[in-house]
């Protein structure tokens, strides 16, 4: 592991190997964005033993990361379809990851259903002391129909929702008849 030996440095902005952000580390940068370049199948590997300052973490590209002990970050912001699935379907499955979380950009379109999922699930480990989504930042407009259901969910209410069928269907209707595209 090489520490960045720098004890102001705030913000890292890296691209290349994933082997190269794999073996750096940071305990005074509150900001790390890595841009991916290439195709490779290495895990990007970010813990909180390492970058334990870190509050805001951005990734561009394809790439798998392992997100462990980053208990200070409250900001992840995910540049590509396969990231926002994945992290998604993590977050989902693993609602006490990333406790202080607040925000989450997602500029590619979420699994709506996983996304409410991981939205409700966050909500209900409030007692344990895990922070709620409260701001989704989207590269796109919202299908109207799941507006007000997710306005609710980030203002911390659980109310009678689309089924998640309806979700996954309804959900992404509009870009599949986005003319644009």
């Amino acid at each position: 592991m090489h520490m960045l030996a720098c004890p102001k440095l705030e913000t890292v902005r890296i691209s290349g190997s994933i082997g190269g952000l794999n073996i750096l580390a940071s305990s005074s940068a509150s900001e790390l964005d890595y841009g991916h370049i290439t195709l490779e199948s290495t895990p990007i590997i970010i813990t909180g033993r390492d970058w334990s300052s870190l509050r805001t973490l951005t990734f561009f590209g394809d790439c798998t990361p392992m997100l462990c002990g980053l208990d200070s970050l409250r900001q992840l912001s995910l540049w590509s379809q396969s990231l926002v699935a994945t992290m998604i379907l993590y977050l989902a499955m693993h609602p006490s990851e990333l406790p202080l979380l607040d925000t989450l950009g997602l500029h590619a379109c979420p699994e709506w259903d996983i996304l409410f999922i991981m939205l409700e699930k966050r909500l209900f480990a409030q007692t344990y002391g895990i922070k709620p989504i409260e701001n989704l930042i989207f590269a796109r407009a919202i299908p109207m129909r799941i507006k007000h259901s997710l306005a609710s969910l980030l203002a911390g209410h659980i109310f009678p929702r689309p089924s998640n069928y309806e979700l996954s269907i309804q959900g992404n209707l509009e870009l599949f008849l986005d003319t644009n595209m």
